[in-house]
């Protein structure tokens, strides 16, 4: 079957993980932004977190304890 997709279709809601604020950390930032990935499909990757705007040093530095935080509330949501 064919299905049409946006190509930036906006991201699928995520429960239990209120959207960061602006003054939120990074690894918040990076936890959200994972989760949203995942959500809507993608291979949460280096490649992928760049795109989102993560800088390499960012995700070097952060990545594991963002991956922490999106994997506990992925499966309390």
């Amino acid at each position: 079957m064919i299905t049409i997709q946006q190509k930036f279709a906006a991201p699928i809601p995520t429960r239990g993980f209120p959207k960061p604020s602006p003054q939120a950390s990074t690894v918040s930032r990076m936890a959200q932004t994972m989760l949203e990935l995942a959500s809507n499909g993608r291979i949460v990757d280096q490649e992928a977190l760049v795109q989102a705007g993560f800088t390499r040093v960012e995700i070097t530095s952060h990545s594991e304890a963002a991956a922490d935080i999106a994997n506990a509330s992925g499966r309390a949501g």
